[in-house]
């Protein structure tokens, strides 16, 4: 059983990486993640790995499109045109050209920018919704406080 389902993962892992097959694993808004995306992503995050399962594999797709879908709502809201944005985006880009760890040219590199752009718009609209929500908690603290103005006023003893 256990080599019938090593034999599966190979099989999958195979296909999802291999150059004959030009293959999407998913479309965001009629925008296609390649297999090899995806499976560099995976690859990374998981430290080279790549044995696995194929539950493991659907459960990090589901997150990959997630972290996708909320870059998508990021750039929906305008947060790619920051000016912000686009300076650290440039700085990092420099500092990788200046460093020289990858080739300025190829998928290595462009995979890796696009995950530093996407993180960052990932990092900004979650800092965004969280401080929309704590101001929203001020206003609740706020109201709590005024309606239980006179529990407050005791003398603590």
């Amino acid at each position: 059983m256990l080599c019938v389902r090593k034999a599966y993962c190979l099989f999958i892992l195979s296909f999802l990486t291999s150059n004959s097959f030009a293959q999407n694993v998913a479309t965001i808004n009629n925008k296609p993640i390649s297999s090899k995306e995806f499976m560099w992503a995976y690859k990374k995050s998981h430290n080279g790995n790549t044995t696995t399962d194929y539950n493991t594999l659907s459960n990090y797709l589901n997150l990959y499109l997630n972290f996708k879908l909320k870059v998508f709502d990021a750039r929906e809201m305008g947060l790619d045109r920051n000016k912000n944005y686009q300076e650290e985006v440039k700085t990092y880009e420099n500092a990788l050209a200046e460093h020289k760890k990858i080739s300025s040219k190829g998928k290595e590199h462009d995979y890796l920018l696009n995950e530093y752009r996407e993180g960052v718009l990932m990092f900004n609209i979650s800092e965004q919704k969280i401080w929309s929500k704590a101001q929203d908690d001020e206003e609740a603290v706020a109201n709590f406080y005024q309606n239980n103005k006179k529990n407050y006023n005791k003398p603590l003893s």
